[in-house]
């Protein structure tokens, strides 16, 4: 992971308009961040991996779409923009 990986936030949203909000409030100011998201098995509420959608990801002109593994049961997405 690169030292521009390691300083971007991690986000932990609920649902899809969690995401799209922090999107809305946030596409402008930062450079990227790590989108959190449960495997269904947990049974937490998260964005779905499904839900992170390239026609959502292109509105925001974010780049860099990238899959992690984070932790056992979590997943994070890097989203640059």
């Amino acid at each position: 992971m690169s030292k521009f990986e390691q300083q971007l936030s991690l986000i932990y949203a609920k649902n899809r308009q969690e995401w799209r909000e922090w999107l809305e409030e946030n596409h402008q100011t930062s450079q990227g961040t790590w989108l959190v998201y449960y495997k269904v098995k947990t049974g937490k509420p998260s964005v779905k991996y499904a839900e992170i959608e390239i026609g959502t990801l292109m509105c925001w002109l974010i780049i860099k779409p990238l899959k992690k593994q984070a932790r056992g049961n979590n997943l994070c997405s890097l989203i640059i923009f």
